[in-house]
């Protein structure tokens, strides 16, 4: 309803269709139409007779690259697990399923017998390397882009629905080749699309902090927008495997995805009706789990000949390119360079550049600057004064006018839609208007302001009225309500405070992966950043952590890589039985039948008990108890650390004791439910902690160690745990022997603490 109101349709019945003279009205024969279009995307025929040629000769030079393997040696190959099966089903959300109408609702309900059969599948699939043919036909549902003219089988984009069965799978493989990928380093830092911790915010940071750079220089900087003709759609499969080969993946990964990629077919539905069967010749099934990190690999160094004073940035098959410098000449002169290597990219990899859709800005404050005629593949690249790139507007003067002018006009249709649906005596109450506003027009102010934030405080200005107003609509507030009463009521923040706390926020991811990510150097010491004043997020984000007091705090990574591959660790054993037995349990004998259950399940094994505690002050306390060796553990940690992540510290702690000592059974007792199911795999709280616990179990359970996690009711009168929650406490009162680094979510919350402050001065 909303996206009605605001303009936005989207046409679900198909009408009638052209094709040429003849006008199609059946549903079969529109079905087939469309499947013909739908197919002729993957057919390649937009390549040049230079492109063929290439690609024939690219086959010639690496025959070995497509022969399947006979012999696996690494560890990608091992036997699919059933920890690896549950994992990825835990994962799964909602969606259509494919022509077997099989869903992830429905397999996350059977037993573990039939999973067990699903493993054996599964590892039989991947030990031959040919997947069942039903999985690769995919049922196509089409949809007219909007604005477009819906007789016209062109105008319509294709929602894919393929087998939930074979998604499965395809995500267990994910996990394997993007764990594989990412440790080796095996994708250039420039890619941004489909990598855990990266956003389009990279890119555009990146972008804008080279723009901000060149203009206090009184530089001008060229930057290359490159648009790829149907990208996924017509990716060279043959290409994609000799690719593989060349980063080292072969063995049954190889010839998996091989499979996979072959002999692939699609069919239309409108109504109830099918389209006959159409056979996918080159590109990467949409709606496939497994196809983005493919199209990683394929793109992977579109940019990689290039020279260095050449910057390039790339998220997906958004590439941009870059230089910036005083002589114009020597700045064209690169670029054009730059722009024939990646020329000869395309044609040895099967890629298509649009040269109509692909085009170039100039950025600089003077006037009348004009450059040589700029070219792709012998066409001339249209230079354009503002491109919208990754969701936001650049200009050449870097003003953020046009992009500031599109968010007022998007925000005013919220506001009108607010006033539609809000009234004194009837229509939405305060707390669904103040959802909508957050849904439909806070989410777009967040978006990019970190950057557009450095646009001149007037332009600014605007966004806030803009906010004003859609919170008088939600508050129903007078026009003349002062707009600090309006946010202390409905709880909002200021825009330019959540511009410096997404900024910090933002700050804080890049720091806990610096060694990984290229825009770390954005956080580096500069001549532009001591010279110049500047709005930039690259200036403003060091004044700001001054201001909040973080300059000198340490961010723990926030995506840490493994060292075990992950599919070799076996399943955590752990035991949450106490949580649902007490709910039984009279509440003064809790304790007493805890202590029972321990003494009952685990006789033989060696009792360890871990609490977490922290103050008033933010001081932070580690205690943990091993009533067999009378062994007492007190730890005080680094300071506005949260409790989950003490209790993690305190487990850690226990098992490298257990390392040292050795004993053959052991059972851990936290009363940290957060913790075990962490360990059990169900958190994304502090990874860089959470990976620490495999490893060290690794170790453990190759030494014949048993090692057990038992949760256990706090405060109840549990001996052990008693004994570890006094520890922990009588931490708080000593010095800090161990240092922790903030985690992701403390990080937050030390801005938003320090935010609260501000609020009240």
């Amino acid at each position: 309803m909303f996206r009605k109101m605001m303009g936005k349709k989207n046409n679900v019945n198909i009408p009638s269709l052209v094709r040429g003279q003849e006008v199609l009205v059946l549903n079969k024969d529109k079905a087939d139409l469309l499947g013909e279009t739908f197919a002729a995307v993957h057919s390649g025929d937009q390549l040049t007779d230079t492109h063929r040629r290439q690609m024939i000769q690219k086959i010639g030079n690496h025959k070995n690259s497509l022969e399947k393997y006979q012999k696996y040696m690494s560890t990608l190959d091992m036997n699919i697990t059933m920890k690896e099966i549950k994992t990825v089903l835990k994962g799964t959300g909602y969606s259509a399923p494919g022509e077997d109408q099989l869903c992830y609702a429905m397999f996350r309900q059977i037993p573990e017998v039939t999973l067990k059969l699903i493993l054996k599948l599964f590892n039989k699939i991947w030990k031959e390397g040919s997947i069942p043919n039903s999985w690769k036909r995919a049922i196509i549902l089409p949809f007219n882009k909007p604005g477009k003219d819906p007789t016209c089988p062109n105008n319509y984009r294709p929602i894919v629905l393929t087998s939930h069965f074979s998604k499965w799978m395809e995500k267990i493989i994910v996990n394997r080749l993007g764990y594989y990928l990412e440790k080796n380093n095996l994708i250039n830092g420039y890619q941004c699309g489909f990598r855990t911790g990266r956003s389009t915010m990279d890119a555009l940071t990146r972008v804008s902090n080279e723009i901000e750079k060149a203009l206090k220089m009184k530089e001008l900087m060229i930057i290359v927008f490159f648009d790829i003709e149907k990208a996924y759609d017509s990716l060279w499969k043959e290409g994609l495997l000799i690719k593989m080969k060349q980063m080292g993946i072969g063995g049954r990964m190889y010839n998996w995805i091989a499979n996979f990629l072959l002999d692939r077919k699609i069919r239309v539905k409108i109504g109830n009706d099918y389209s006959k069967e159409f056979n996918v010749e080159n590109g990467i099934p949409q709606g496939s789990a497994i196809s983005p990190i493919l199209f990683n690999i394929m793109i992977n160094d579109i940019f990689y000949d290039t020279d260095k004073c050449i910057k390039s940035a790339l998220y997906a098959d958004d590439g941009v390119i870059w230089m910036k410098g005083k002589n114009i000449k020597y700045v064209v002169g690169n670029i054009k360079k730059a722009i024939s290597k990646v020329e000869k990219w395309s044609y040895e990899w099967g890629f298509k550049l649009s040269a109509s859709k692909s085009c170039y800005m100039v950025v600089t404050k003077k006037r009348n600057i004009n450059i040589e005629t700029i070219t792709l593949y012998g066409q001339t690249l249209e230079r354009v004064t503002e491109y919208k790139y990754l969701g936001l507007w650049l200009d050449s003067t870097y003003s953020w006018k046009t992009h500031l002018d599109n968010l007022e006009t998007k925000y005013k249709k919220v506001i009108n839609l607010l006033k539609a649906v809000a009234g004194n005596n009837w229509g939405a109450d305060r707390q669904s208007l103040l959802s909508i506003y957050r849904a439909l027009m806070r989410s777009i102010i967040d978006y990019g302001s970190i950057i557009y934030g450095a646009a001149a405080k007037t332009s600014l200005q605007k966004i806030d009225r803009l906010q004003c107003r859609a919170l008088r609509i939600c508050t129903g507030a007078a026009k003349t309500t002062p707009i600090n009463a309006l946010l202390i009521e409905t709880g909002e923040t200021p825009l330019e405070m959540r511009r410096i706390k997404l900024a910090l926020a933002y700050w804080m991811k890049i720091k806990s992966n610096k060694d990984d990510n290229v825009n770390s150097i954005i956080l580096q010491n500069c001549w532009e950043y001591l010279k110049f004043q500047s709005n930039g997020f690259g200036w403003m984000v060091r004044k700001w952590i001054k201001m909040y007091r973080l300059d000198d705090k340490e961010i723990a990574h926030f995506n840490p890589i493994s060292v075990i591959p992950p599919w070799l660790v076996p399943e955590v054993n752990v035991d949450l039985k106490i949580n649902t037995m007490k709910n039984d349990w009279n509440l003064n004998e809790i304790g007493i039948k805890t202590d029972i259950y321990l003494r009952n399940t685990y006789n033989n094994y060696l009792k360890i008990y871990t609490d977490g505690s922290k103050n008033l002050k933010g001081y932070v306390g580690i205690g943990i108890y091993i009533s067999e060796f009378k062994k007492f553990i007190s730890k005080r940690i680094s300071d506005q650390l949260s409790v989950f992540t003490a209790e993690m510290v305190a487990v850690i702690l226990s098992l490298q004791w257990v390392e040292e000592v050795r004993p053959d059974r052991v059972v851990v007792c936290t009363d940290s439910k957060a913790v075990v199911e962490s360990i059990k795999g169900e958190g994304n709280d502090r990874k860089d902690l959470v990976l620490e616990i495999p490893h060290i179990l690794f170790r453990l359970y190759r030494g014949g160690i048993d090692v057990w996690f038992c949760w256990v009711p706090a405060h109840e009168g549990v001996k052990g745990n008693e004994k570890a929650d006094k520890l922990a406490k009588r931490a708080l009162e000593g010095e800090i022997t161990i240092s922790i680094p903030f985690g992701k979510g403390e990080g937050k919350s030390l801005i938003k603490s320090k935010e609260m402050a501000k609020n009240v001065e």
